[in-house]
């Protein structure tokens, strides 16, 4: 588990490669260190072990016998085989947070010898290559980051079918202005760093392998109300009104400028209402007003069907 985890979160290199790479020499060290200990001074570990249970290690003297008469240079070429065949451990590829299945080749490991076990059942990595595909049609002549036309018909998988979306969605009822105003700072901060990144791979041909697109959905109960003028006519209410004029605050905040946010788009609904805003960085934020006289009550959203 501990393996699979530095893996996932891409620390692969010092929680893993690293650590299985050195069990062998560690352990050959400490058993040498120990029967030199114990040639030594015969009574070197008593009361730790017993007296009659240790290993029965032949003098060594010099470096030389070690080699010669008990061919160690049998298993450091071994070991050196292992290292060359499992070199591949120290230069990850996969993106964060891979699957098991694509980690490794069996999803287990042999617990007789598991620092082999991890480190042969590791699988290579297939580099992907990491393309810019963010603009419109009008980019004809944009080259992608590996060199390939944005705009080539010939592949039918695009890169951009592997970008990371990223869908924030939150539910409101009667919050107050001060917990509107931290939701409201948490999604424009998202929308900060994702139109930074955005920029950077598109202008500058930034490679980034954190990219993602982003997008808020605020759903709001019982966001209607009777109008003043007409019992007949329904407008929202006073927490749709303040979610609406907090977010100018909350941009200029986050931006520490002063900032006006376009006014929002109006879309009436089979449920209600829909209220589509482009923040700054250029993610939307939608607010879905549900009118509780058109779908039931104190019934969760999974009632609504819309398209």
């Amino acid at each position: 588990m501990s393996s699979k985890f530095a893996c996932k979160i891409v620390i692969q290199g010092f929680s893993y490669a690293f650590p299985v790479n050195l069990t062998i020499p560690v352990t050959i060290s400490l058993l040498i260190t120990a029967c030199g200990l114990r040639n030594n001074n015969p009574c070197f570990f008593h009361n730790v072990i017993p007296d009659y249970l240790f290993f029965e290690s032949p003098p060594v003297f010099l470096l030389s016998d070690f080699i010669t008469k008990q061919q160690a240079w049998f298993w450091l070429l071994w070991l050196l085989s292992q290292t060359w065949i499992t070199l591949h451990i120290w230069t990850p590829k996969a993106e964060r947070l891979a699957t098991t299945e694509k980690l490794f080749v069996l999803p287990m490991y042999d617990a007789l010898l598991i620092d082999q076990s991890l480190g042969l059942n590791r699988r290579r990595d297939d580099e992907s290559d990491i393309k810019s595909e963010i603009g419109n049609e009008h980019d004809d002549d944009y080259e992608s980051i590996s060199g390939h036309s944005v705009s080539n018909a010939a592949s039918k998988v695009k890169s951009s079918d592997h970008i990371t979306r990223i869908y924030a969605c939150a539910t409101m009822w009667h919050e107050t202005r001060e917990e509107m105003m931290e939701m409201l700072k948490s999604i424009l901060r998202m929308d900060e760093d994702q139109s930074a990144r955005r920029v950077a791979q598109k202008y500058l041909r930034v490679v980034d392998p954190d990219y993602y697109e982003f997008e808020t959905h605020i759903f709001f109960d019982d966001a209607f109300e009777i109008s003043d003028e007409s019992d007949d006519d329904n407008v929202v209410n006073r927490f749709v009104k303040l979610l609406i004029a907090t977010l100018d605050e909350a941009a200029s905040l986050v931006h520490e400028t002063e900032i006006h946010v376009k006014p929002p788009k109006k879309y009436p609904t089979p449920y209600g209402g829909r209220l589509t805003w482009v923040l700054p960085g250029k993610t939307k934020m939608i607010a879905h007003l549900k009118d509780k006289s058109k779908i039931r009550h104190r019934k969760r959203w999974s009632q609504v069907r819309h398209t």
